[in-house]
Protein backbone atom coordinates (compact mmCIF):
# COMPACT_ATOMS: atom_id res chain seq x y z
CA UNK A 1 0.00 0.00 0.00
CA UNK A 2 2.64 2.33 0.82
CA UNK A 3 4.64 1.48 -2.69
CA UNK A 4 1.40 2.15 -4.55
CA UNK A 5 1.35 5.82 -2.32
CA UNK A 6 4.54 6.93 -3.59
CA UNK A 7 4.43 5.76 -7.14
CA UNK A 8 0.77 8.12 -7.30
CA UNK A 9 2.67 10.85 -5.59
CA UNK A 10 5.72 10.52 -8.02
CA UNK A 11 2.82 10.13 -11.17
CA UNK A 12 1.56 13.71 -9.87
CA UNK A 13 4.58 15.47 -9.76
CA UNK A 14 5.55 14.47 -13.30
CA UNK A 15 2.21 15.48 -14.65
CA UNK A 16 2.30 18.73 -12.83
CA UNK A 17 5.76 19.57 -14.49
CA UNK A 18 4.67 18.54 -17.97
CA UNK A 19 1.40 21.39 -17.50
CA UNK A 20 1.49 24.05 -20.13
CA UNK A 21 2.66 26.92 -18.16
CA UNK A 22 0.89 30.28 -18.64
CA UNK A 23 2.56 32.10 -21.09
CA UNK A 24 4.41 35.57 -20.15
CA UNK A 25 2.85 38.87 -21.10
CA UNK A 26 4.32 39.80 -23.97
CA UNK A 27 2.65 43.60 -24.24
CA UNK A 28 5.35 45.88 -25.94
CA UNK A 29 6.89 48.39 -23.75
CA UNK A 30 5.09 51.73 -24.69
CA UNK A 31 7.84 54.55 -26.04
CA UNK A 32 8.09 57.72 -24.33
CA UNK A 33 6.79 60.74 -26.33
CA UNK A 34 10.58 61.70 -26.70
CA UNK A 35 11.46 58.60 -28.67
CA UNK A 36 8.29 59.52 -30.89
CA UNK A 37 9.38 62.47 -31.39
CA UNK A 38 12.72 61.51 -32.08
CA UNK A 39 11.48 59.58 -34.98
CA UNK A 40 9.09 61.32 -36.78
CA UNK A 41 10.19 63.40 -39.68
CA UNK A 42 7.24 64.08 -41.20
CA UNK A 43 7.19 67.91 -42.71
CA UNK A 44 3.87 68.71 -44.91
CA UNK A 45 4.15 70.94 -48.08
CA UNK A 46 2.42 74.14 -48.09
CA UNK A 47 -0.74 73.43 -48.79
CA UNK A 48 -1.34 70.90 -46.67
CA UNK A 49 0.14 73.13 -43.75
CA UNK A 50 -3.00 74.23 -40.83
CA UNK A 51 -3.65 77.71 -40.30
CA UNK A 52 -1.10 76.98 -37.27
CA UNK A 53 1.35 74.94 -38.96
CA UNK A 54 1.59 71.48 -37.20
CA UNK A 55 4.86 70.14 -37.90
CA UNK A 56 6.59 67.67 -36.17
CA UNK A 57 10.71 67.83 -35.80
CA UNK A 58 13.04 65.76 -33.82
CA UNK A 59 13.08 66.99 -29.91
CA UNK A 60 16.63 66.61 -29.94
CA UNK A 61 18.22 67.96 -33.18
CA UNK A 62 20.43 65.48 -34.42
CA UNK A 63 19.89 65.81 -38.40
CA UNK A 64 23.19 67.76 -39.88
CA UNK A 65 22.68 70.57 -42.28
CA UNK A 66 23.88 69.00 -45.57
CA UNK A 67 22.35 71.06 -48.20
CA UNK A 68 22.01 74.68 -48.96
CA UNK A 69 18.53 76.45 -48.72
CA UNK A 70 16.53 79.88 -49.76
CA UNK A 71 14.36 80.86 -46.69
CA UNK A 72 11.53 83.28 -46.81
CA UNK A 73 8.51 83.95 -44.88
CA UNK A 74 5.05 82.27 -44.82
CA UNK A 75 1.75 84.25 -44.29
CA UNK A 76 -1.23 81.60 -44.50
CA UNK A 77 -4.04 82.07 -42.81
CA UNK A 78 -3.18 84.64 -40.75
CA UNK A 79 -0.31 82.91 -39.62
CA UNK A 80 3.43 83.31 -40.66
CA UNK A 81 6.04 80.64 -40.50
CA UNK A 82 9.73 80.04 -42.27
CA UNK A 83 10.26 78.08 -45.32
CA UNK A 84 13.64 76.49 -46.77
CA UNK A 85 13.64 75.23 -49.98
CA UNK A 86 16.58 73.13 -51.10
CA UNK A 87 18.85 75.54 -53.90
CA UNK A 88 18.65 72.90 -56.19
CA UNK A 89 14.74 72.35 -56.20
CA UNK A 90 14.56 76.38 -57.36
CA UNK A 91 11.65 76.09 -60.14
CA UNK A 92 11.43 72.88 -59.73
CA UNK A 93 8.94 70.20 -58.12
CA UNK A 94 8.83 66.43 -57.03
CA UNK A 95 9.09 64.18 -53.92
CA UNK A 96 12.87 65.37 -53.28
CA UNK A 97 11.79 68.98 -53.73
CA UNK A 98 9.65 69.88 -50.28
CA UNK A 99 9.54 73.09 -48.17
CA UNK A 100 10.63 72.61 -44.72
CA UNK A 101 9.00 74.60 -42.00
CA UNK A 102 9.67 75.77 -39.34
CA UNK A 103 6.81 76.64 -37.19
CA UNK A 104 6.38 78.52 -34.02
CA UNK A 105 8.41 81.65 -35.13
CA UNK A 106 5.67 84.20 -35.24
CA UNK A 107 2.63 84.73 -33.86
CA UNK A 108 -0.40 86.57 -36.10
CA UNK A 109 0.50 87.79 -39.51
CA UNK A 110 3.93 89.08 -38.64
CA UNK A 111 6.90 88.58 -41.39
CA UNK A 112 9.89 90.56 -41.93
CA UNK A 113 13.19 89.79 -43.28
CA UNK A 114 15.80 87.04 -42.56
CA UNK A 115 19.23 87.82 -42.66
CA UNK A 116 21.82 84.87 -42.65
CA UNK A 117 25.03 85.15 -40.75
CA UNK A 118 28.33 84.77 -43.12
CA UNK A 119 28.81 81.27 -42.11
CA UNK A 120 25.04 80.40 -43.01
CA UNK A 121 24.91 78.74 -39.49
CA UNK A 122 22.63 81.80 -37.99
CA UNK A 123 19.45 83.49 -39.56
CA UNK A 124 18.58 86.86 -37.17
CA UNK A 125 14.96 88.21 -37.23
CA UNK A 126 12.21 89.84 -35.86
CA UNK A 127 9.38 87.91 -34.42
CA UNK A 128 6.47 88.26 -32.27
CA UNK A 129 6.62 84.96 -31.04
CA UNK A 130 6.53 86.54 -27.10
CA UNK A 131 4.08 88.81 -27.79
CA UNK A 132 6.60 92.33 -28.81
CA UNK A 133 8.27 92.62 -31.64
CA UNK A 134 12.12 91.21 -30.52
CA UNK A 135 15.37 89.69 -31.96
CA UNK A 136 15.30 86.05 -32.81
CA UNK A 137 18.24 83.93 -33.60
CA UNK A 138 18.02 80.41 -35.22
CA UNK A 139 21.28 78.34 -34.94
CA UNK A 140 21.37 75.87 -38.03
CA UNK A 141 24.36 73.86 -36.32
CA UNK A 142 21.45 70.78 -36.32
CA UNK A 143 18.03 70.76 -37.97
CA UNK A 144 15.64 72.10 -36.41
CA UNK A 145 17.24 75.19 -35.71
CA UNK A 146 17.31 76.43 -32.20
CA UNK A 147 15.97 79.33 -31.26
CA UNK A 148 17.65 82.18 -29.33
CA UNK A 149 14.93 85.21 -27.98
CA UNK A 150 16.08 88.28 -26.91
CA UNK A 151 13.44 89.52 -24.90
CA UNK A 152 13.86 93.33 -24.38
CA UNK A 153 10.78 95.72 -23.63
CA UNK A 154 11.50 98.05 -26.55
CA UNK A 155 10.28 97.03 -29.92
CA UNK A 156 13.59 96.14 -32.08
CA UNK A 157 13.93 96.32 -35.93
CA UNK A 158 17.12 96.19 -38.12
CA UNK A 159 19.28 93.39 -37.05
CA UNK A 160 22.40 93.41 -39.17
CA UNK A 161 25.08 91.00 -38.59
CA UNK A 162 28.88 91.66 -37.87
CA UNK A 163 31.04 90.04 -40.45
CA UNK A 164 32.77 87.39 -37.77
CA UNK A 165 29.17 86.58 -36.39
CA UNK A 166 29.57 87.74 -33.02
CA UNK A 167 27.82 90.50 -32.32
CA UNK A 168 24.36 92.53 -34.44
CA UNK A 169 23.71 95.93 -34.66
CA UNK A 170 20.08 96.67 -33.97
CA UNK A 171 17.51 99.66 -33.47
CA UNK A 172 15.48 99.77 -30.31
CA UNK A 173 12.60 102.34 -29.87
CA UNK A 174 12.83 103.27 -26.39
CA UNK A 175 9.77 104.94 -25.16
CA UNK A 176 11.64 106.58 -22.44
CA UNK A 177 13.95 108.58 -24.89
CA UNK A 178 12.67 111.97 -25.55
CA UNK A 179 14.41 112.29 -29.19
CA UNK A 180 12.13 111.20 -32.41
CA UNK A 181 13.54 108.01 -33.84
CA UNK A 182 14.97 104.77 -32.62
CA UNK A 183 18.15 104.12 -30.69
CA UNK A 184 21.25 102.17 -32.06
CA UNK A 185 22.28 98.78 -29.86
CA UNK A 186 24.81 95.99 -30.58
CA UNK A 187 23.94 93.04 -29.39
CA UNK A 188 26.15 89.89 -28.55
CA UNK A 189 25.64 86.17 -28.85
CA UNK A 190 25.52 85.90 -24.91
CA UNK A 191 22.83 88.58 -24.70
CA UNK A 192 25.39 91.13 -23.60
CA UNK A 193 24.20 94.77 -25.02
CA UNK A 194 25.80 98.32 -25.41
CA UNK A 195 23.72 101.69 -26.87
CA UNK A 196 25.64 103.51 -29.21
CA UNK A 197 23.82 106.54 -29.99
CA UNK A 198 20.34 108.22 -28.61
CA UNK A 199 19.05 108.80 -32.57
CA UNK A 200 20.09 106.03 -35.19
CA UNK A 201 18.26 104.18 -38.57
CA UNK A 202 19.40 100.75 -39.95
CA UNK A 203 23.11 100.08 -39.98
CA UNK A 204 25.57 98.40 -41.52
CA UNK A 205 28.98 97.14 -41.10
CA UNK A 206 32.20 97.57 -42.98
CA UNK A 207 33.37 94.16 -44.57
CA UNK A 208 36.69 94.13 -42.20
CA UNK A 209 34.19 95.12 -38.82
CA UNK A 210 35.74 97.83 -37.88
CA UNK A 211 33.52 100.14 -38.77
CA UNK A 212 29.21 100.71 -38.59
CA UNK A 213 27.87 103.57 -40.56
CA UNK A 214 23.88 104.87 -39.97
CA UNK A 215 21.55 106.79 -41.34
CA UNK A 216 18.67 108.95 -39.34
CA UNK A 217 14.77 108.11 -39.56
CA UNK A 218 14.04 112.29 -39.46
CA UNK A 219 12.88 114.51 -42.27
CA UNK A 220 15.39 117.62 -40.39
CA UNK A 221 17.61 117.64 -43.57
CA UNK A 222 20.77 118.96 -41.11
CA UNK A 223 20.51 115.16 -39.85
CA UNK A 224 18.75 113.13 -42.28
CA UNK A 225 20.56 114.07 -45.41
CA UNK A 226 24.01 112.69 -43.35
CA UNK A 227 25.95 108.92 -43.27
CA UNK A 228 27.43 108.77 -40.17
CA UNK A 229 30.06 106.05 -39.30
CA UNK A 230 31.36 104.61 -36.37
CA UNK A 231 34.45 103.60 -35.01
CA UNK A 232 33.81 100.07 -33.50
CA UNK A 233 37.52 99.71 -32.44
CA UNK A 234 36.86 101.66 -29.39
CA UNK A 235 33.37 102.50 -28.54
CA UNK A 236 32.97 103.68 -25.63
CA UNK A 237 34.62 106.51 -26.90
CA UNK A 238 31.52 106.66 -29.88
CA UNK A 239 34.15 108.22 -32.42
CA UNK A 240 31.59 108.97 -35.07
CA UNK A 241 32.60 110.63 -38.97
CA UNK A 242 29.62 112.62 -40.40
CA UNK A 243 29.47 112.40 -44.36
CA UNK A 244 27.42 114.97 -45.69
CA UNK A 245 25.68 114.34 -49.12
CA UNK A 246 23.45 117.86 -49.03
CA UNK A 247 20.43 115.99 -49.47
CA UNK A 248 17.04 116.07 -47.59
CA UNK A 249 16.98 112.74 -46.76
CA UNK A 250 18.90 109.34 -46.90
CA UNK A 251 18.60 105.77 -46.17
CA UNK A 252 19.05 101.88 -47.05
CA UNK A 253 22.96 102.99 -47.28
CA UNK A 254 25.45 100.11 -47.53
CA UNK A 255 29.14 99.38 -47.95
CA UNK A 256 30.32 98.15 -51.08
CA UNK A 257 32.42 94.78 -50.65
CA UNK A 258 35.81 96.05 -51.12
CA UNK A 259 34.60 98.92 -47.61
CA UNK A 260 35.72 102.08 -50.06
CA UNK A 261 32.13 102.96 -51.40
CA UNK A 262 28.99 103.43 -50.14
CA UNK A 263 25.53 103.33 -52.25
CA UNK A 264 22.12 104.31 -50.56
CA UNK A 265 18.96 106.11 -51.45
CA UNK A 266 18.31 109.86 -51.03
CA UNK A 267 15.47 112.54 -51.66
CA UNK A 268 16.14 115.86 -52.80
CA UNK A 269 13.18 118.02 -54.20
CA UNK A 270 10.65 115.20 -53.53
CA UNK A 271 12.78 112.74 -55.57
CA UNK A 272 14.13 109.50 -54.73
CA UNK A 273 17.05 107.98 -56.49
CA UNK A 274 20.49 106.57 -55.79
CA UNK A 275 23.61 107.57 -54.88
CA UNK A 276 26.96 106.53 -54.31
CA UNK A 277 29.44 107.83 -52.17
CA UNK A 278 33.37 107.36 -50.58
CA UNK A 279 34.07 106.21 -47.37
CA UNK A 280 35.98 109.38 -47.04
CA UNK A 281 33.13 111.72 -48.31
CA UNK A 282 34.37 112.26 -51.62
CA UNK A 283 33.24 112.02 -54.58
CA UNK A 284 29.11 111.87 -54.42
CA UNK A 285 27.32 110.78 -57.64
CA UNK A 286 23.80 109.85 -58.53
CA UNK A 287 23.55 106.71 -60.13
CA UNK A 288 20.19 106.29 -61.42
CA UNK A 289 18.97 110.38 -62.91
CA UNK A 290 17.35 109.19 -65.94
CA UNK A 291 14.79 107.28 -63.43
CA UNK A 292 11.60 109.55 -61.77
CA UNK A 293 12.59 106.84 -58.50
CA UNK A 294 14.62 104.64 -57.14
CA UNK A 295 15.33 103.19 -53.78
CA UNK A 296 16.51 100.28 -51.79
CA UNK A 297 20.22 99.45 -53.33
CA UNK A 298 22.31 96.52 -52.92
CA UNK A 299 25.60 95.60 -53.51
CA UNK A 300 26.01 92.03 -55.42
CA UNK A 301 28.57 90.14 -53.92
CA UNK A 302 31.35 90.79 -55.90
CA UNK A 303 30.97 94.48 -55.77
CA UNK A 304 30.71 95.00 -59.28
CA UNK A 305 26.88 95.49 -59.53
CA UNK A 306 24.13 96.61 -57.70
CA UNK A 307 20.18 95.52 -57.60
CA UNK A 308 17.17 97.87 -56.73
CA UNK A 309 13.62 98.96 -57.02
CA UNK A 310 12.35 101.77 -59.26
CA UNK A 311 8.87 103.06 -61.47
CA UNK A 312 8.99 104.08 -64.82
CA UNK A 313 6.80 106.72 -63.35
CA UNK A 314 5.31 107.40 -60.09
CA UNK A 315 1.98 106.17 -61.07
CA UNK A 316 3.31 102.33 -61.98
CA UNK A 317 4.01 99.73 -60.00
CA UNK A 318 7.82 98.60 -58.50
CA UNK A 319 9.92 96.41 -61.19
CA UNK A 320 13.59 95.66 -60.70
CA UNK A 321 16.72 97.14 -61.87
CA UNK A 322 20.33 96.10 -61.77
CA UNK A 323 23.63 98.33 -63.08
CA UNK A 324 26.94 98.45 -62.73
CA UNK A 325 28.75 100.17 -59.68
CA UNK A 326 28.86 103.27 -61.26
CA UNK A 327 25.64 103.63 -62.93
CA UNK A 328 25.86 102.13 -66.35
CA UNK A 329 24.24 98.92 -68.02
CA UNK A 330 20.69 99.48 -66.97
CA UNK A 331 19.16 96.83 -67.11
CA UNK A 332 15.20 96.02 -65.96
CA UNK A 333 15.03 92.50 -65.26
CA UNK A 334 11.30 91.54 -64.52
CA UNK A 335 9.50 93.48 -67.22
CA UNK A 336 6.04 93.61 -65.33
CA UNK A 337 4.64 96.67 -65.52
CA UNK A 338 1.26 95.34 -64.29
CA UNK A 339 2.47 94.20 -60.83
CA UNK A 340 4.80 95.08 -58.30
CA UNK A 341 8.32 93.03 -58.08
CA UNK A 342 10.36 93.95 -54.76
CA UNK A 343 12.82 92.60 -52.47
CA UNK A 344 15.24 91.32 -54.59
CA UNK A 345 18.13 89.04 -52.92
CA UNK A 346 21.36 88.14 -54.89
CA UNK A 347 22.54 84.38 -54.65
CA UNK A 348 26.00 83.84 -52.58
CA UNK A 349 27.97 83.43 -55.98
CA UNK A 350 25.98 86.71 -57.74
CA UNK A 351 25.03 84.82 -61.07
CA UNK A 352 20.77 84.77 -59.75
CA UNK A 353 18.71 87.02 -58.15
CA UNK A 354 15.16 85.73 -55.68
CA UNK A 355 12.18 88.33 -55.56
CA UNK A 356 8.96 88.64 -54.47
CA UNK A 357 6.30 89.67 -57.26
CA UNK A 358 2.43 89.74 -57.86
CA UNK A 359 2.96 88.93 -61.24
CA UNK A 360 0.75 86.06 -63.05
CA UNK A 361 -1.83 85.62 -60.35
CA UNK A 362 -1.75 88.83 -58.47
CA UNK A 363 -0.69 87.03 -55.14
CA UNK A 364 2.88 87.03 -53.40
CA UNK A 365 5.17 84.38 -54.84
CA UNK A 366 8.73 84.52 -54.99
CA UNK A 367 10.69 83.73 -58.52
CA UNK A 368 14.03 83.58 -59.11
CA UNK A 369 16.36 85.00 -62.43
CA UNK A 370 19.47 85.31 -63.61
CA UNK A 371 21.15 88.79 -63.53
CA UNK A 372 20.97 89.04 -66.87
CA UNK A 373 17.30 88.76 -67.04
CA UNK A 374 17.32 85.26 -68.58
CA UNK A 375 16.04 82.03 -67.13
CA UNK A 376 12.45 82.74 -65.12
CA UNK A 377 11.54 80.45 -62.97
CA UNK A 378 8.58 80.35 -60.11
CA UNK A 379 9.89 79.18 -56.64
CA UNK A 380 6.17 79.01 -55.06
CA UNK A 381 2.99 78.84 -56.23
CA UNK A 382 -0.41 80.55 -54.92
CA UNK A 383 -3.04 81.57 -56.13
CA UNK A 384 -5.36 81.91 -53.28
CA UNK A 385 -4.42 83.40 -49.51
CA UNK A 386 -1.02 82.76 -49.26
CA UNK A 387 1.83 84.97 -49.39
CA UNK A 388 5.35 84.48 -49.65
CA UNK A 389 8.12 87.15 -48.64
CA UNK A 390 11.72 88.06 -48.05
CA UNK A 391 14.06 85.86 -49.97
CA UNK A 392 17.16 84.95 -48.44
CA UNK A 393 19.89 82.84 -49.54
CA UNK A 394 21.94 80.61 -47.03
CA UNK A 395 25.59 81.46 -47.93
Amino acid sequence: MKFKTQLLFIFLVFMSSCAPKEPASTQLPIPTLMSITQKSTTIPTVMNITPKPTITFPAVATVQMKTKYLAYDVVQDSQTYIALLPIECLGKKGPNCQERGIPDTYQRDMAGPLIWDASGNKLGLISNINGKQNLTILSFDTFPPTPTLFGTPEREDCPTWSPDGKRLAITKENSANEKPGPELWLIALDKQEQKLTDEGGCASWSPDGLSILFTHYTNDANLGGNIYLLNTINLSALDKTTLKTNLDRVANASFSPDGTQIVFDGIKNDRQSIYMIKTNGAGLQELTATLPEASSPIWSPTGKQIVFTSQTSHTTPREIYVMDSVGKHLLNITNTPTWDDYSPAWSPDGTQLAYVSLRDSGQFNIYVVNKDGTGLAKVTDETTTSEFNYPSWQP
